[in-house]
């Protein structure tokens, strides 16, 4: 049994140098962020009062077996702390809920990556291509996606656009629900 490449992806909201050993928090369903959650320190730079970083990871691996290849994919979605900060005083669970969001927006991306890596052919001679183009493609979108929501709600600012977005990602969220 032949074990070929094994490829970790992780990429971030915030593009940063993350170490295997650094602190991060799978999303689920049944567990929210809390201010604890948040361990970064505030930028000085910034003005806003709070920052999630979160992303979509996948984990690619193929093995050969009687001249017959297998892949495997595994896509998670995680919240990375010592990169998500607030600032003390300034912040309400109306922030939190804006934060808890973007989380699940790159959950709603994980279960995205997942339904197209289901749909394509492991046969295909292009199959490893295709996993990278996939992902790339979708982390394209997710930060995109992430980046509407902070302009149509003015990073919060705008509590009606805000209960717009918090409801359309409930709603994709539940749309792929097969795929979580």
């Amino acid at each position: 049994m032949k074990i070929s490449a094994i490829l970790l992806l992780l990429l971030s909201f915030v593009t940063l140098h993350l170490t295997a050993q650094e602190e991060k928090l799978e999303w689920g369903a049944d567990r929210q962020l809390t201010w604890r959650d948040f361990k970064g320190e505030p930028e000085k730079s910034k003005e806003f009062v709070a920052t999630t970083n979160s992303g979509v990871s996948l984990a690619f691996s193929s093995q050969t077996k009687n001249k017959i290849t297998t892949y495997t994919t595994a896509v998670t979605t995680f919240f990375y702390p010592h990169s998500s900060w607030y600032r003390p005083g300034n912040v309400s669970a109306y922030i939190l809920k804006h934060e808890q969001t973007h989380f699940d927006i790159s959950e709603i991306f994980a279960r995205k990556l997942r339904k197209t890596l289901k749909e394509l052919d492991q046969n295909d001679p292009e199959f490893k291509n295709l996993v990278q183009k996939a992902f790339n493609d979708n982390e394209y979108e997710r930060v995109l996606f992430q980046s509407t929501f902070d302009v149509e709600t003015d990073h919060s600012n705008y509590p009606d656009q805000e209960r717009e977005w918090e409801q359309k990602v409930i709603d994709l969220l539940k749309e792929l629900d097969a795929y979580k």
